[in-house]
């Protein structure tokens, strides 16, 4: 779409009417903007950096390994009875309906819009609750109110425990979500009920942000109903949540959806109204942002997943987000954190006055400022220091201001280790400086020895006014250890969030009798989920004289981190090989249990032989391939047998990737029309299916010819087969022997993610050109046919053949013009040659 207009949505509500959904976000927007016209003023701001920043990203070759951003969830259930009170299994259907849609590992996944793409967003319920204790990212309430009605200001009041609803967590860290039993809201011809609705990125407002759904159109169990029953609302919603307009741009012709890979739509489609054009093309009704019911969306674009990506990288709203450690999503463990050098005399207390004290951490937006006598900006900032002269400060602002790390920008500042061991308490006290009209957030979080997840156990947010607030956080829970600390900083929406630090401080008391029982060894150590390169081991628990703090996992003598349940996930192993995992129990004084172990062998990773169909011509005397480029497979050749096997060449290509591949035929005189085509099996069952056909078209050009290959987001991860199939005149199956022409086999590996590989610039389209045919005029005719090919070919000589088969007249051409006047009246078959092939047709004398 190309034309840009500022003027759309911060709420998207869809609603549910007979069985058809349909939107009041405009009625929504208007109200917001009504009440904040500083959120209006925002969302153009937003509007503006996110296009500059969709650019930025096209023109960047960025390779993606692994890079894909794990989202914290916690999903608030508010029930009024057992009936809408869903059950875990419903939530975690909507989690798996997100994850399949936004990694394009969905089911009904297809080819038919080559932008289809794997935006590389993952969603995990939370792990850590914003308290930093363990949780499943489920809470329940119960409340008096069944239906929850989103007009007259009260949109909200189901985020706000005060208005009997539930307050979120910590917005820049979790995506929020509430399901309740419905959602209505008032509309000029009546009510309307809402099947849910989100808040877009560049609200201002983080008290309520997230996505609100009702229960019956939540996950694919339980209470869900269709024909909204796949889970795809709330991924439609999610989408709004990390910036998405409706494929149509809320708008006809000419309005856009700020995307440039989605077709242009004059209004929405309901149902699955496959095929539908408006504005001159195709309506993509599969997108998951159209009104299609859920059996018929399967897709963002590429262009959608660029778009949510300047929200989440750095300097995006969702940047926060995107940065949260409350889960482990899933995947294998970060590396385990290892104090070699500690602090054990205390109190302890760093005021920055002769150096930072603590580490910078990489990876982040930016770095905090050791500053004194007032940050660049006014009106934000502290003026001195809470202690002596020097502080530590975000400077958010965007002009050139040294350390700037602008809004919506993430800063990490960590400690070094604090040995813990026999004290009886321990207090961490700092000062901190909120203040500003912009002011984002300030967290503490802590990390025992040994372990890899951080844990929240401070934060606050907002402007607290133009003073310095001291802070006191127990460490209790560390004692016994070492554990290292951080501070977490987060500008917000503008330049006006400076935040600042200073008189930070460690403080123990007392001690304790010494632990040196050590616990019990863990007993009936198992192995499970075996694959090729994972497994999971379990254990019964260990038991201590005072309590068990953490199992130490081991391969071998290599300790592989610390957890405190009694399972762990062994990532990262080889296929085919024996693994002894052991594992070891710990306690508060550090005493290590003996170790229970348990044996294994993953799963082989080699592929069980597959016998492909058989395929070749019987001459390549005229035509043949010539050149074959894909993936890095570069094969000029020469004339072969009829069938080639270059299975020995390798291309690599990445799953749900587009790539150019490029062809050609060599000729030996005459150029023909050449019918193309390009099977890769993508699933490895030993089959060309239809569904597997790449390529297909036809030319009769001797140049280098382009087309391009989609690879699935789906497709079988490893070595698979490719043929190349170039048939003279006709369309040609997988498994055929045909006259003229050529096959040729190659083995292409499909990789999670790949290079781009170069290919010949200068070519032409494959098309789809009409094949050779041969025309005889007039006919019938008396004395006189003219004949021609529909090709450049140059005609030599004919011969005219009878019913029973006999050559009754033959001769040479010069002009195309054969004399039948001597042939008696009937049915004839005339046919000619260009010196190397025969053509044919009927010939009616009368």
């Amino acid at each position: 779409m190309k034309k840009i207009t500022l003027a759309l949505l911060l709420l998207s509500g869809v609603v549910f009417s007979q069985q058809k959904r349909t939107c009041h976000a405009d009625e929504m927007i208007k109200e917001k903007f009504k009440n904040n016209p500083a959120a209006e003023e925002y969302m153009q701001q937003m509007e503006k950096y996110t296009q500059k920043k969709i650019l930025e990203l096209k023109n960047t070759q960025r390779k993606i390994v692994g890079d894909v951003y794990q989202i914290p969830v916690v999903v608030h259930v508010l029930y009024t009875n057992s009936s809408n009170n869903i059950s875990n299994a419903q939530i975690q259907s909507q989690l798996d309906v997100l994850n399949a849609d936004f990694r394009r590992t969905n089911s009904d996944a297809n080819n038919k819009w080559s932008q289809a793409a794997d935006t590389k967003i993952e969603f995990y319920l939370a792990e850590v609750d914003p308290n930093g204790n363990a949780t499943t990212g489920i809470t329940r309430k119960q409340v008096s109110k069944s239906t929850w009605n989103t007009s007259l200001g009260e949109g909200d009041d189901l985020k706000k425990s005060s208005q009997g609803g539930v307050d979120p967590w910590d917005t820049s860290e979790y995506l929020n979500m509430w399901v309740v039993d419905n959602i209505i809201r008032n509309t000029p011809t009546g009510t309307a009920t809402i099947l849910g609705f989100a808040q877009f990125p560049w609200d201002t407002d983080a008290s309520t942000d997230g996505v609100v759904m009702a229960d019956q159109y939540f996950g694919t169990t339980g209470t869900a109903q269709a024909p909204f029953d796949g889970g795809r609302t709330t991924t439609h919603e999610v989408g709004h949540y990390f910036g998405l307009r409706h494929i149509w741009g809320d708008g006809g012709c000419g309005v856009d959806d700020f995307v440039s890979d989605t077709p242009e739509s004059d209004a929405p489609n309901y149902g699955c109204a496959s095929g539908h054009t408006s504005c001159g093309s195709e309506d993509m009704i599969q997108n998951y942002m159209d009104y299609s019911d859920d059996s018929c969306m399967n897709l963002f674009t590429a262009g959608q997943r660029d778009r949510m990506h300047t929200y989440l990288e750095a300097g995006g709203a969702r940047r926060a987000l995107a940065l949260s450690d409350k889960t482990n999503g899933g995947g294998s463990n970060p590396p385990a954190s290892s104090c070699s050098s500690t602090i054990s005399s205390f109190p302890y207390s760093q005021g920055f006055e002769s150096g930072t004290g603590w580490t910078q951490v990489s990876g982040d937006d930016g770095d905090w400022v050791r500053d004194s006598g007032g940050t660049p900006s006014s009106n934000t900032g502290p003026s001195t220091g809470a202690e002596g002269s020097f502080y530590m400060f975000l400077e958010a602002s965007s002009n050139s201001s040294t350390g700037q790390i602008g809004s919506n920008a993430t800063a990490i500042l960590e400690s070094p280790c604090f040995d813990l061991s026999g004290k009886s308490s321990a207090t961490f006290a700092f000062e901190n400086h909120m203040y500003g009209t912009n002011v984002g957030s300030l967290a503490v979080q802590a990390l025992k020895d040994g372990e890899s997840t951080w844990t929240s156990i401070w934060s606050d947010s907002g402007n607290k006014g133009n003073q310095w607030n001291a802070v006191s956080v127990n460490l209790s829970a560390y004692l016994g250890g070492k554990v290292k600390l951080r501070i977490v900083g987060t500008t917000g929406n503008g330049w006006s969030s400076d935040i600042a630090v200073d008189a930070l401080s460690v403080t123990t008391g007392g001690g304790s009798t010494a632990d040196t029982q050590a616990p019990t060894t863990p007993s009936n150590v198992q192995a499970s989920s075996i694959a090729q390169t994972s497994a999971t081991v379990s254990w019964s628990a260990s038991s201590d004289n005072v309590g068990v703090t953490g199992y130490e996992i081991f391969q071998g003598s290599s300790s592989l981190g610390t957890v405190t349940g009694t399972s762990a996930n062994i990532t990262g192993l080889v296929a085919g090989t024996s693994y002894t995992i052991s594992v070891r129990a710990n306690d508060a004084a550090g005493n290590q249990s003996a170790a229970g172990s348990v044996s294994f062998t993953t799963e082989s990773n080699t592929p069980a032989p597959v016998n492909y169909c058989a395929s070749s011509s019987n001459r390549t005397q005229f035509e043949w391939i010539d050149n074959v480029e894909l993936g890095g497979i570069a094969n000029a050749t020469g004339a072969g047998s009829g069938y080639s096997d270059f299975t020995a060449q390798v291309g690599t290509l990445a799953q749900g990737s587009t790539n150019s591949m490029v062809v050609s035929a060599g000729f030996s005189g005459t150029a023909y029309t050449e019918h193309w085509a390009v099977w890769i099996d993508f699933n490895q069952d030993g089959t060309f299916a239809d569904s597997e056909k790449v390529v297909s078209g036809s030319s009769s050009s001797a140049n280098n010819l382009s087309a391009t290959v989609n690879v699935p987001a789906n497709a079988t991860l490893g070595q698979t087969r490719m043929r190349v199939s170039m048939k003279y005149n006709a369309a040609q199956t997988a498994c055929e022997t045909f006259a003229d022409g050529e096959v040729e086999d190659y083995t292409i590996n499909i990789v999670s993610s790949a290079r781009v590989e170069g290919v010949t610039a200068t070519t032409d389209r494959l098309g789809n050109e009409a094949s050779i045919n041969l025309l005889a005029y007039p006919n019938p005719t008396t004395d006189f046919v003219q004949v021609k090919l529909n090709s450049k070919a140059e005609l030599t000589s004919y011969r005219i053949v009878n019913t029973i088969g006999q050559t009754v007249q033959r001769g040479n051409l010069s002009n195309g013009t054969v004399n039948v006047s001597s042939l008696t009246q009937g049915i004839y078959l005339i046919e000619v040659t260009d010196g190397q092939k025969s053509f044919r047709t009927k010939l009616i004398k009368k």
